[in-house]
């Protein structure tokens, strides 16, 4: 029995989107950055984006992504700071992962 690495089924369905467009391939890629995390090899599919041409959509994901962690964060620290009268940034850091910092008033 054989599987596919988390990475070549996202590689697949970025190919599968450009041919066809469906969103689907996109929430399933999205879903599978949510799950693996930090496991995925980004650097390979970067790698195998550029020999497909299919970076601009992997761009895009990212983005999309990285965005989704920022709001996802700043709903959490607004919660936070309405509760405690604290102002609350987000700084985004170079590890693409949030990081909350907390200003006191």
């Amino acid at each position: 029995m054989w599987f596919a690495a988390p990475e070549d089924v996202i590689i697949k369905k970025m190919v599968y989107f450009r041919e066809g467009g469906s969103d689907k391939h996109l929430r399933d890629i999205a879903g599978g950055l949510r799950i693996q995390g930090e496991r995925i090899e980004r650097d390979y599919i970067q790698l195998w984006a550029d020999r497909l041409d299919l970076t601009k959509i992997w761009t895009a994901i990212v983005d999309r992504e990285q965005g989704s962690q920022a709001r996802s964060s700043l709903k959490r620290l607004q919660r936070c700071s309405s509760n405690s009268g604290i102002h609350a940034r987000i700084v985004v850091t170079p590890q693409r992962q949030c990081s909350p910092h907390v200003l006191k008033a």
